[in-house]
C-alpha cells in the first residue's frame, strides 16, 4: 500500500458527483477511489484484481468500468486506473508528507546535537572535579561553605505580586475545520508569493491530521507560511518525491493532468 493514510471528502461535492451512478456503479466507484488513494495514485488497471475488491466477476466489473469511463468518473493511462480529482488530491497530500518529514529530520539531527554538547560538558565537569579531589592532601577536612547572609527588604518595601503582575496564559487548543486565516493572515502568505486558500488547506489538513497543540494558531500560521515559502516545491519542473515510485511516480501523474485538464473534476 501507499503512504497516505486518509483523505479529504467533501460529501456534498460527492453525491453530486455520483447522481447519474446507479447503484451498483456507485458502490464499484466508491472501493476503486479507496484503492487509488491507497495506492497514491498507482492503482493497476488489473480486471481480475479489482473486481475481487468488488466481490463480483470479471465480467460485471469490466461492463461497469466501461460504463464509469463513459461518464468520465474513471481513466485508464500507463496501464493505471485514475480519477482526475484523486490525482490532484494525492499530489498534494504526499507534498504535505515529503515536508512533515523533511521537517522533522532538521528537528532530529537539532536534538541529537543538544544532547552531545550536554554530555560533553557534564563528562568535562566531572573531570575537573577528580583533578580537584586528586590535588587536596590526604586527612584534609573537605571545608564547609560559609553561609552569606542576605539583606532582606524591610516591611515597608516589601511588595507582594497582585494579580495584575501575573500574565495570563493562553490555552492551546487544536485546530477545527472552520479555522480560517484572517485578511492580515492571508495578506502574510499573498506577500511570501503563496496562495492563501491552498496554503490554509493543507495548513488546516497537517495539524488536524496530527491532533497538533497550538496556543496562538495565527502565529502558527505565519511560521508555516514562511517555511513554505522558503521550502522549494518538490513537484514542479518535473521533479520527484524520494522513496517508492520516484520520478516516475510524479511524471506519469503530472502527464496524465496535462492530458485531462480539460475534463471536469469528481
Amino acid at each position: 500500500m501507499g503512504n497516505l493514510r486518509w483523505y479529504k471528502r467533501d460529501p456534498d461535492a460527492a453525491l453530486g458527483g455520483m447522481m447519474g451512478l446507479t447503484l451498483e456503479e456507485r458502490g464499484a466507484y466508491n472501493t476503486v477511489l479507496d484503492l487509488i488513494y491507497s495506492h497514491d495514485d498507482q492503482l493497476a488497471d488489473d480486471d481480475r484484481f479489482i473486481a475481487g475488491w468488488c466481490q463480483c466477476d470479471i465480467r460485471s466489473w469490466r461492463r461497469i468500468k466501461c460504463a464509469l469511463i463513459a461518464k468520465k468518473k474513471l481513466t485508464t493511462s500507463d496501464g493505471l486506473l485514475r480519477n482526475i480529482r484523486a490525482t490532484s488530491e494525492i499530489l498534494q497530500g504526499l507534498r504535505r508528507i515529503d515536508q512533515a518529514r523533511a521537517a522533522g529530520s532538521v528537528g532530529g539531527r537539532k536534538s541529537a546535537g543538544v544532547a552531545k554538547n550536554n554530555s560533553d560538558l557534564a563528562q568535562a565537569s566531572a573531570q575537573a572535579d577528580a583533578k580537584a579531589e586528586n590535588k587536596r592532601p590526604l586527612n584534609t577536612p573537605t571545608p564547609t561553605p560559609t553561609p552569606t547572609l542576605i539583606d532582606l527588604p524591610s516591611e515597608g518595601n516589601a511588595r507582594t505580586k497582585g494579580p495584575s503582575d501575573a500574565k495570563p496564559k493562553r490555552r492551546r487548543t487544536t485546530l477545527t475545520d472552520e479555522w480560517r486565516p484572517t485578511e492580515s493572515g492571508r495578506a502574510y502568505a499573498a506577500d511570501r508569493g503563496l496562495d492563501p486558500d491552498e496554503e490554509a488547506a493543507a495548513f488546516r489538513d497537517w495539524h488536524i491530521g496530527k491532533q497538533t497543540l497550538w496556543a496562538d494558531w495565527d502565529r502558527a500560521w505565519q511560521g508555516w507560511c514562511r517555511r513554505s515559502s522558503e521550502r522549494p516545491r518538490p513537484f514542479t519542473n518535473g521533479a520527484g518525491r524520494g522513496g517508492k515510485g520516484g520520478d516516475g511516480i510524479i511524471a506519469s501523474a503530472n502527464r496524465v493532468l496535462a492530458m485531462l485538464e480539460r475534463d471536469e473534476s469528481v
